[in-house]
């Protein structure tokens, strides 16, 4: 800085000198010339010093925008930090919600958790409207079809006869009735439909809750999608409203060839499609699917 200060006063003291240099050597006929330079030089000094400030104000201005900016920046990052971490608090609380609600219904199997689970899963789309299938035990070529009603959850007996399907009327399972006194009228609705078997010793709430905690975690991103899930259908295949979907592999069959295709049809697809799952099974799978499908309440095709 020190360096500079004097460079300019020895940059001025020479032009002083040069300009008194050259009046001694021309006399007062070096006069005219000179005044003219520093009229033209006064001239412009107030165009520069208007300049001047006006750059001053544009780099001030310039500055204050830059901090602007800077500060907008800082907010939308410390937003977006904000959101992420709510929406993380969100997923994490919704996978809490859903877990607890499933474990509560595995070990009370009571009528309000059961059905929280299952108005949850069909909320989200993760099992069909028309509710889902579990083979209960102790009756013979039957299912059990739940879904959730709006102040209970409705039950009825799925099975068939002679290829066609048969179906008893839905049992309204209402809080705070025992899960035996439902099981009591489903065993005689299943009498008065000729299903063959002792009855059912309980409801089949272990395998509803699996089956829904299977749908939930398909859908939520936990698991591969198995669509809008209504029936197990072995270890190897899930039913769904659109098809049947591989477990262990991403297969799937549509619902269209599961339903009106031939045997050759079949065949030829999986080969192509679905080359690793075993026939038995897949065939066992499609004629159940075909079952549920047939089953479906009204308005649920």
């Amino acid at each position: 800085m020190r360096r500079l200060h004097w460079a300019i006063w020895l940059a001025t003291g020479l032009g002083a000198a040069m300009v008194v240099g050259g009046w001694v050597m021309d006399g007062m006929g070096y006069v005219p010339g000179f005044l003219l330079e520093i009229g033209a030089t006064l001239i412009l000094l107030v165009p520069l010093a208007v300049l001047e400030r006006r750059l001053h104000r544009t780099e001030q201005q310039t500055q204050e925008l830059n901090e602007g900016l800077r500060r907008v920046d800082q907010r939308i990052h410390r937003a977006a930090e904000e959101i992420e971490r709510l929406g993380r608090m969100s997923v994490e609380e919704g996978y809490g919600d859903r877990e607890a609600a499933l474990n509560t219904a595995e070990n009370r199997g009571d009528q309000p958790s059961v059905r929280q689970v299952l108005q949850q899963a069909q909320e989200m789309g993760a099992i069909s409207a028309g509710g889902v299938r579990v083979r209960p035990e102790g009756l013979v070529d039957a299912r059990l079809r739940f879904r959730a009603a709006r102040a209970a959850v409705t039950v009825r007996i799925e099975t068939e006869s002679g290829g066609q399907p048969t179906a008893s009327s839905w049992q309204s399972w209402r809080p705070g009735e025992n899960a035996r006194r439902l099981c009591r009228r489903l065993n005689a609705e299943a009498r008065d439909m000729g299903v063959a078997g002792p009855g059912m010793p309980h409801l089949p709430v272990e395998e509803l809750v699996a089956l829904v905690r299977l749908a939930v975690a398909s859908h939520t991103g936990d698991g591969r999608d198995l669509g809008a899930v209504v029936e197990l259908a072995g270890d190897e295949w899930v039913i769904s409203d659109d098809g049947l979907y591989g477990r262990p592999w991403p297969y799937r069959v549509p619902r269209t060839l599961v339903i009106e295709t031939t045997t050759n049809v079949l065949t030829q697809y999986r080969v192509r499609n679905a080359p690793l799952a075993d026939p038995a099974r897949l065939a066992a799978a499609l004629e159940l699917a075909r079952a549920a499908y047939r089953s479906e309440p009204p308005g649920e095709q």
